[in-house]
Formats: structure tokens, sequence, C-alpha cells
């Protein structure tokens, strides 16, 4: 089975599906492509749940109708091929549906199923799902098609993982919304409440108006605290409740001044005042209000209250009616309330904030703009004193600091050695973050030169891939700032969602690399050199400079392939291609212009300078031995190259590639093993 030209054609289709629909569209055009490349007569794409002991048919293919159903229909892993395949993390093949193995896998359990296949799905070395198959016939599956798998599940994790967390985010914001609305319930129900408590205050204010007597009565049982001053401020009555919720006995209470016996010192002046309105005029700023204040019981312990009061005369004289009820328990619930709330409101400036990320590090596409957006990120939600983003660079096995933020000298900050060799870092070497919440406590690793001297610094890994790309640094200059579990929770989501987009793009310059990039030689392809060329004399002519162009041949290479056989002619052409390529600038355009042929395109270069370089290259060529083709035979080639200059021989494309073909003819004709112009 041939596939490799459709799995480019997969990768490539993927991502067009990534940035232009939504995650459901992308499953439906992924199953689509599923289905053409393993000829299946019913698929379905599996997504493990959080849980762990179920799954969810995301999107399914069945023969009947030709058509692509979205199910959402949960089912149980246990006795499931997909559940199997969490448990093993292998392929599974069933040859022959008639073993009944796998009951559970319903969507798969047809009368006319004969055989079926479940492939993991890996993202960050976990399995979060699987695509599972069915064929009419027994023994359609093999090996191959486990093969052919491999190569093109990495395409589909990143999109698989990004449903399940769109997933998450939905079901988190379904709990979130109904614990708003509960929360709103309740809030009603606390007016409710407040509002019955101020009716029954009002009536009882009224009947005590009416009747002393009817007073007294009410008051024994009442559950609020009734007390009554004289004019001179003196308690004339003290109910049961109020002995009860001050600690305070009737006999101790009754004669002495209230203000001396309940009111904190502080409150003292202001209730004075107040009072000396009253006694007069029977008016006052809280005369017929209910308001919450402060009060002390005997002993000294404060504790809140509601307090109405009233006046009534009695004998010509103001006195003054107060119902005070212990609100500590609905304060209490009041702070619940509003710690509450605060979370609530936390929580969804949290998930907008997540939400945002999320789709910021979805849209970029370019490396250095998707580390610079998650450090600016990073930096204006957890204020770090310090950052630095370090990346892996894979061909020198270094570590390249991409971003400090303020930009300390790298010789402040990190060990060279630690920068020379990425395996120094522990968390490098585990893919496990690294915190230090007190400096002067916790122990620190070997890697930081940074002199901290209180608070403490994390170093979270950049997984991408499944692999440790670079760690993030944050040092605070401040203690207990990493001590929230929560925070650091935060900062992995964080740093994850960004390695996830990180991951995302490195799969997408993979793909367009592997566009303009000859398979063999790992130089540039002929299409790139034909879009290259075409640029490249666009500028020529904008800035009136020159531009060269070589195309070279091996000499005699098609004896050389009957000679030693072919392997060992793309051994030669990737040992010249290597070169080719240190002979020239970085400036210059090196590919691979077909078979045993190169072309090298140099920028601001004359006709003299491209000649002096082409001879260069050709004696680079004929002087090499090459030892390592053959196995035991020390080897010699040489290579014709035929130079040509624009404008001198050419203004246009075709011109100019002309031009160099007949100068290569030429030094061809003239015995090879030549550099030649036109």
């Amino acid at each position: 089975m041939d596939i490799n030209a459709d799995i480019k054609g997969l990768a490539s289709r993927i991502q067009k599906a990534v940035a232009t629909y939504p995650i459901p569209e992308v499953f439906h055009e992924i199953s689509r492509e599923l289905k053409e490349i393993f000829r299946a007569d019913r698929l379905c794409l599996v997504l493990i749940r959080e849980d762990k002991h179920s799954a969810i048919d995301y999107f399914v293919y069945t023969t009947h109708g030709n058509s692509f159903l979205p199910v959402g229909s949960v089912f149980s892993l246990e006795g499931s091929i997909t559940g199997e395949i969490l448990k093993t993390r292998n392929p599974v093949i069933v040859e022959d549906t008639t073993e009944g193995r796998y009951s559970t896998d319903s969507l798969l359990l047809k009368e006319d199923i004969r055989s079926r296949l479940g492939l993991p799905l890996f993202y960050g070395g976990e399995v979060i799902g699987a695509l599972c198959m069915g064929s009419c016939m027994v023994g359609n599956f093999s090996a191959e098609h486990v093969a052919v798998w491999m190569k093109i599940s990495p395409f589909i994790s990143v999109v698989a993982e990004n449903a399940r967390l769109i997933q998450r985010l939905k079901d988190s914001s379904e709990e979130l919304t109904k614990e708003i609305n509960e929360r709103k319930r309740m809030e009603e129900e606390l007016k409710a409440l407040n509002e019955s408590l101020e009716q029954r205050v009002a009536r009882r204010t009224a009947e005590l108006a009416e009747s002393e007597e009817k007073f007294r009565k009410i008051s024994a049982s009442a559950q609020d605290a009734i007390i009554m001053l004289d004019n001179e401020e003196r308690v004339s009555y003290w109910n049961e409740a109020a002995e009860k919720m001050f600690n305070c006995s009737k006999e101790e209470a009754v004669g002495e001044n209230l203000h001396k016996l309940i009111i904190p010192d502080r409150f003292c002046g202001r209730h004075l005042k107040g009072f000396k309105i009253f006694q007069n005029t029977g008016q006052g700023p809280i005369i017929g209000k209910t308001i919450e204040v402060m009060a002390l019981r005997k002993g000294g312990t404060e504790f809140p209250i509601e307090l109405s009061l009233s006046g009534v005369q009695i004998k010509g004289k103001w006195n003054a009616i107060g119902i005070v009820r212990d609100i500590t328990e609905r304060k209490g619930a009041e702070e619940v309330l509003r710690r509450t709330v605060e979370e609530r409101n936390d929580s969804i400036k949290e998930m907008k904030h997540l939400m945002d990320f999320s789709t910021l590090m979805r849209e970029e596409t370019r490396k250095d703009e998707l580390i610079e957006h998650m450090a600016q990120v990073l930096k204006n939600i957890f204020d770090p004193d310090i950052l630095a983003v370090l990346m892996l660079d894979k061909e020198k096995n270094v570590l390249d600091v991409a971003l400090r933020d303020p930009p300390i000298p790298v010789d402040e900050l990190i060990r060279a050695e630690t920068i020379l060799d990425p395996s120094l870092c522990r968390v490098m070497r585990t893919g496990h973050e690294h915190i230090v919440r007190d400096i002067n406590r916790d122990p620190s690793c070997s890697c930081l030169l940074y002199k901290i001297e209180r608070g403490g610094y994390v170093c979270f890994p950049i997984i991408a891939g499944g692999a440790t790309a670079g760690v993030v640094l944050m040092i605070k200059k401040r203690e207990d700032h990493w001590g929230s579990e929560e925070r650091l929770r935060l900062v992995s989501t964080y740093v994850g969602m960004a390695a996830a987009a990180l991951h995302r793009v490195q799969l997408m310059d993979i793909t367009r690399r592997a566009a303009v990039t000859d398979a063999l030689t790992g130089v540039y392809n002929r299409r790139f050199f034909d879009e290259m060329l075409e640029k490249q004399l666009a500028l020529a002519r904008r800035h009136n400079e020159p531009l060269g162009l070589l195309i070279a041949d091996l000499d005699r290479f098609k004896d050389f392939n009957d000679t030693y056989g072919h392997l060992a002619g793309d051994r030669l052409l990737q040992q010249v291609a290597r070169i080719l390529k240190n002979s020239i600038r970085s400036s210059d355009v090196l590919t691979r212009y077909g078979g045993e042929e190169f072309a090298i395109i140099m920028p601001a270069t004359d006709i003299t300078a491209i000649l002096e370089k082409a001879e260069k290259i050709r004696q680079g060529v004929e002087s090499t031995n090459f030892d390592d083709i053959v196995p035991g035979r020390s080897l010699k080639i040489t290579i014709s190259i035929g130079a040509a200059s624009f404008p001198e021989h050419g203004t246009e494309y075709t011109d100019l590639v002309s031009a160099a073909d007949k100068a290569l003819y030429k030094a061809k004709r003239g015995g090879r093993n030549r550099v030649e112009k036109p």
C-alpha cells in the first residue's frame, strides 16, 4: 500500500481544515480522509474521557448511504477495543469477530462486520483516543495498516487534543453557569429573608407602641432581644432573649447606662450625641431605621447585631425601644457568599483568559511570535520579576535563550555548562517542573546563576510532541508568591497550551519544509528553485544588482551508477551536496536541479566572482576522495559547471537558465571537469 503522497496531502489538508473550520467539521474532514486511506466499511474516531473509564464516539463512518454521522455517544471502556488500547498502548487487530471479544464497541458490532482494527492516538505520550474500524471481510486488517497509522496519527493528535480541551472548557463553563444560577437563587432567598425579617420588626414595633402590657407579653416570648431605655438612657426593660444574647441577666442590666453596658468604646461618642437629640424630640439619626452595628457581650466580646429603634412617649418623656438581633451567622453566610461570588468572578475571568490565550496560540503560525505571546501573557498574569524562555536547538544540542524579560546578560542568569549541555538541567532531563517556593528553605538547582535573596522561582518544561522542547523560568523576589497550588496549576496550564501550539507550529514547519526540500540530499528542490529564481531576479532588478546562476552536473554519473549501483550513486549525491553547501555563502541558494544536476543562485554577484566560486567548487569536488561510498574503495568524481549572470546573459528566468544550460553544455563538450560561461 503506497500512501506516502496521501499522507503528505492529508497533513496539508488537516492544517487547512484547522485554520478554516470548527473542530466538528475538522473531524468530519479527518474521518473522510481516513476512510479513503484505510478503505474500511465502518469507521469511528473515539476520544477517551477524563475519567479514563469511558469514551465518546466523536464521528462515525458507515457504508450505508456513504455518510459521516456525528455521534457523541458515551460507552464504557471495559471490554472494548479502546479500553484494551488504553491498557496496553498497542494496536488491536481482530481477524474474525466471531471470537466475541470486545463486546461494548456497539458501533462496530454489526452483523456484516467480520474483522476489526483499533489504533491508538497519542498526545504528549498519553493515549487520548483511538481510531476503530470494521470490515465485512475476515482478516482484512494487518500490520501494514498499523504502520500507515503511525505515519498519520501525529497530524491528527493535535486536533484531537484541541477537541478534548474545548470539551473540557465547555463542561467547565456549564458547571460554572450552574453554580452562578445557584448563587443567584441563594441571593434571592437571602433578600426575601431579610425583607421578611424587616417586616416582622416593623410589626412588632407597632404592637409595642399600642400597649406596654402587650409589649411585655410579646417580648417575653420573642427570639430577638428587646431593650427599653428611659429618658436618662438607663435600661428599663431587658427581655430573656437579651439575657441570652448579651450574657447578662435582667438584674445586672436594668438601671444601668446602656452605652456603658453593650456599646464598644469607639462608638460611644456618636451614640451619646444622637441620644441627646432623642431625649428632647423623640427624633434621631437612627430612629425608625434598621442598622447593623457592633455590640458587646458581658466579658468584652464583640459581635454584629441588627438594631431597629423607635421612640415612644411615657408620661411626657421620650423612651427608646430597641429590637436587637444577633446576625453573627448571617454575616458568616454573607461572607461565605461574598467569597463564593469573588471566586466565581475569578473563575470566570480565569476561564476567559484561558480561552483568549487558547485562541491566540491556535492562530499563531510562527515559533518566535508564539514564544513572545506566551511570555507576555505569563508576565501579565503571574507578575514575575524575571522571565526567561530557553528552547532546545536539536541540531546543535544546546539551549537557546529565546527570550529574557528584563534582558539581563545570559551569563548572569544561566550557567554556560547548562547552555552547552541541556542534560544538566533537571527539567530538560526529566520533563518535570522544578518549584522553589522559598530560596532560603527549598533546595535550588545549580543551573541558575542569578542571586535571589528572598522569594523563589519556578521552571516548567515545554513538552511538544512528547519531548521536552524547552523551559520557562520565572523568578519572583517575594515570599509565598509560588506557594499557591492553584497558581502553579494555572502556570502549568498556560505553558501546556503554549507547548501544544508550539508542536502544531513544528508540524506545520516540517510539512512546509518537506514541500520544498529534496528528500535525498536535504537541499532545496526544483520547485523551490523556480520560485526563488523569479524572486531573486525581481530583487536584482529593483536594486540594480547582478545575480549569478551556476548549473553543475556530475561527470559520467550514469557510468558510476552502472558500475557501483544506485545506492552508491545516492550516497555520492549526498556527499557532493554537502561539499557544495559548505562551499557557498549563507545568502546563496543551493538546489537539486534534477538527477545529478545542482543549481546555485548567487545574489549580488557579478560574472567574475561567479566564475571564481565555480572554479573553487570544481577543484573541491575533484580533490575529494570518496572513501565511504563503496567499502574498500576510494573513488573520484569530477563536475562540469555552467555559469551565467544577470543582466549580462539574460534578464528573464528562461533566458538566464538557458544561458547557464548552454554554458554547461559547452563545458561538457570541452572535455568535462570544466567551468564555462556562455
